[in-house]
């Protein structure tokens, strides 16, 4: 296991953890009740697998999303996005002879999220299905990435949420691939290794359209 997906499951057991111990008695989404909002965020990503470190890569997301209240304060989250995502290995002064890259995927992605509200704030997990539109190398060292690309891919997502008003929420998010997005799992290429995997932390804002929430 390596160590981007040995941080991902500590992820989940930290969400649990703070899940059971949070104050849960005020629901702000009664069962039935409906929401939209609109969501932007800023990414920082990696991709693990290939052969560079750290979130080097700047990407976005925009998009529109609609819950619905489940009852006992849980919610249920949907929606479309498009995002970019992806990975970039900048100059490096003391490896002068090491290839630059910038990896750039443009997405459109389709989230299911299980939220639990708690007064203010809001925890959560789900899945975003992504469809990719183009894959890229800006700096010309990867060509024709897209051929190896895989179109559908899906990545698992934990959430948190603080309302700062009842219009305007801050929110973060942890994503990683759930499956390699590569074509083929195995290459000669030495940019590439058996498999990978997006890696990200993204920070927006949601800005609730309508509301039939108490």
């Amino acid at each position: 296991m390596n160590r981007s997906k040995k941080y991902f499951l500590k992820s989940w057991l930290l969400f649990w953890l703070f899940y059971f111990t949070a104050n849960s008695n005020a629901a702000d989404v009664p069962k039935g009740a409906f929401f939209s909002f609109a969501h932007v965020s800023a990414n920082f990503c990696q991709i693990d697998g290939d052969q560079a470190s750290g979130f080097n890569k700047f990407g976005y997301s925009f998009g529109f999303q609609v819950g619905q209240g489940i009852g006992k304060g849980w919610v249920y989250e949907t929606g479309i996005a498009y995002s970019i995502r992806g990975a970039r290995r900048p100059l490096d002064l003391d490896k002068p002879g090491l290839e630059t890259f910038n990896l750039d995927y443009r997405m459109l992605d389709i989230p299911i999220k299980l939220m639990k509200y708690m007064n203010k704030y809001s925890l959560g997990a789900g899945l975003i299905t992504t469809y990719t539109l183009n894959a890229t190398d800006l700096d010309n060292y990867i060509l024709n990435l897209k051929n190896d690309t895989k179109t559908v891919n899906m990545l698992g997502v934990i959430n948190a949420a603080y309302n700062v008003s009842p219009k305007i929420r801050i929110t973060a998010d942890y994503q990683y691939s759930l499956n390699s997005i590569r074509i083929s799992n195995n290459s000669n290429n030495p940019f590439f290794r058996t498999g990978v995997y997006h890696n990200l932390v993204s920070v927006g804002i949601d800005y609730i359209i309508s509301s039939n929430t108490k």
